[in-house]
Order: structure tokens, then sequence, then C-alpha cells
């Protein structure tokens, strides 16, 4: 079995290493938010498959619950006084101990382009992804068994079956991390996927809630949420620190929205959000199936709905027919901007249409 690649070896690493006879790599994964420290923690596993090292997770300062097993045998306090190295990437290191800050992985583009989609070249010659290898390793993570069951009750609670199609829409904190995406061009890659599986019914998640009244009305679209999920529309790690309350309420809620999409039989997302990305993973772990995931770009001129025309057809269209030299050269100048910002974008398909009345 292609998992037995995988998992053998992390079982030896993780659980059979003693302090004297074992090397160990300590990562720290308190920073950011539950995605980012969550694919923290994935990097970590990655990393010590690949340099043979025991990983262990430096999180005691992280604004979220753990969730999670145990992954080793061994801990953290366990090292005692060992001197902890910066890790270089070295396999030819030769120090007990490394440290490795996640943000001084994630700040390098180099360390960044030879990692993250490193495969074993077992898996190489199984033409495997580096997506099936990363859902492996988020598997290695096994919830406990109060967080199995809040997911389960979730489950129960908003009726989530399958089969079922999974959404999820960043909106947040879309100015610092991830570019914003219209609704259309979600509503595009849903009505693809609903087409192509004939499911129906789709399980919503966002971090707005005002996302609920902009859903698009789909015939035969049944839409399921949690109604009783607070978001906060931001970047909210922050929030944790000050209150227990929020932080059980946040770690869980990121915790459901991962495994839900997991779960689904096809995910709808953005192709940068680190909850699609870890969700999608574990989803072709699971199923071995790399197609059951639409990653929204973007750039979506490619991929613009079926039944309308290219959005750039709008403001040349107007050039044509008006001589608007002035529009010219906005949507040429800003034409990034246009495709990916609602309301410059519905403003100028209304003048196309109120001129070509």
């Amino acid at each position: 079995m292609r998992e037995s690649i995988i998992h053998d070896k992390l079982d030896h690493l993780q659980f059979s290493s003693t302090i004297e006879n074992g090397k160990f790599l300590v990562i720290k994964t308190s920073d950011g938010g539950y995605g980012a420290q969550l694919t923290a923690k994935v990097l970590g596993m990655k990393l010590a498959y690949i340099f043979n090292r025991t990983i262990l997770f430096d999180d005691a300062s992280s604004c979220y619950l753990d969730c999670y097993k145990p992954t080793s045998n061994l801990s953290l306090s366990g090292l005692g006084d060992y001197k902890k190295i910066k890790f270089d990437f070295n396999q030819k290191m030769t120090d007990k101990v490394v440290y490795l800050n996640f943000y001084d992985y994630w700040n390098d583009k180099n360390h960044r382009i030879n990692f993250e989609k490193w495969l074993p070249d077992e898996l190489k010659k199984e033409s495997i992804s580096h997506r099936y290898f990363v859902g492996q390793l988020l598997q290695r993570f096994e919830l406990k068994t109060e967080c199995k069951n809040y997911i389960e009750e979730k489950k129960l609670e908003i009726g989530f079956k399958t089969p079922i199609i999974g959404m999820h829409i960043r909106r947040g904190d879309k100015n610092t991390e991830s570019p914003y995406i219209p609704i259309r061009i979600f509503e595009h890659y849903l009505k693809k996927a609903s087409k192509n599986t004939n499911i129906r019914r789709v399980f919503v998640t966002s971090d707005s809630e005002k996302i609920l009244d902009q859903l698009p009305k789909i015939s035969g679209i049944q839409y399921i949420f949690d109604k009783n999920e607070k978001r906060y529309d931001n970047a909210n790690e922050e929030m944790l620190k000050n209150s227990p309350e929020i932080r059980r309420q946040e770690t869980l809620t990121a915790l459901k929205i991962i495994e839900l999409l997991s779960d689904c039989n096809h995910i709808v997302g953005q192709i940068n959000t680190h909850f699609t990305n870890l969700a999608s993973c574990l989803n072709i772990a699971k199923n071995g199936k790399e197609n059951n995931v639409s990653y929204v770009n973007r750039d979506y001129n490619d991929t613009y709905l079926n039944n309308d025309p290219n959005p750039f057809f709008y403001f040349t269209d107007i050039i044509r027919k008006f001589g608007h030299k002035a529009l010219l050269h906005f949507v040429r100048k800003y034409k990034s901007l246009i495709f990916t910002n609602e309301k410059i974008y519905n403003k100028l398909k209304s003048i196309y249409y109120r001129r070509k009345i």
C-alpha cells in the first residue's frame, strides 16, 4: 500500500525514537491563524520525513486550543538542556536538536519552491501528487475524542450528509492576505461542479456573516450552513488572546470547517487560502482522487460564465461604439482591479447596458 510508504517511516521516527538515539526538529507553529498553524505542523511532519528527524512542535504560546492527540511519544520538555541549533535544511547536520521558525521558512521563496511540492521517490513512481502526500501527513493529526464528537454533533445539527458540495468563500482579511474573489466567480465554479457531479446540496462556509445574503440563486441548489457560527470578517487571532470563550469558539469553528469540507464529495474554494488547501488535501488522501476540487483562481478570464460574455467585452464595446478614450485608458491601466472588484465591475456593466438600450 502506498500509504504504508509514508506512515511506516513516520511511525518509527515519531514513536520509536528515544532522547539518546534520536535526532529532533523543533518547529515554532504558534503564529498566525488556525490554518497557518496547522500548515506549519504539516510542514514539520514533511521535514521530519525528508531529514529523518523526530518532529516536535513549539506551540505553547498558540492562541488556539490543541485539538489533536500527541504525534510523538516524546515531548518538547523531554529534550532538556540540549542546545537548539537553527535548522539549515541540510541532510548533513549532525546536531541532535535543530530549530525552525515556520515564518522563516514561509518568507524564504527558495525553500518554499524546494519543499512545497516535494514527494518521496516511491510516490513519484506512482504519479502521486504532492497534495495526496500532504493529505496523508494531515491524517497523522488524529482528533481528540471530544473534538471528534463535536464535529459529528455539528453534522447532525446542520443536516450535513453526503452527497454534497462544499464551498468556502474567503472574505475577511482580503486586503492583507488573500485577494477578493467576486461571488459571480464562485457561482461559475459551483454551477460547473453541480453539473459534473449531479449534486444539488451545498455546504457553505465563510469568514463573513454577510455572505449568506449574497449567495447566488441557482435553480435546484440547496444551501446548508451553520447558522449559529459567529464570524468576524478579519484576521482574528488577536481577539483570541483576550477571551477564552472566543478562543474555544474560533478553534472549533476552524476545525469544523476543515473537517466538513474534507468530507464533501466536491470542494469549491479559493486556491490560496489555508482552509481550502488543507481540506482539499485531506479529501484527496481520503478518496485518492484529484478531480474532487475546484480551485477558484483570481484570474478568471478564461473560465468566465458560459452564458455571459467575457467582462472585458462590456468595456471594449462601449469604447468601440462611443469612442470613450478615457475609459479605454482606465480599463487598460486598472484591468486587474476591474475584474476583482464587484462595485467597479457592476458600475461599468450597468453603463454598457444603458448605452446599449
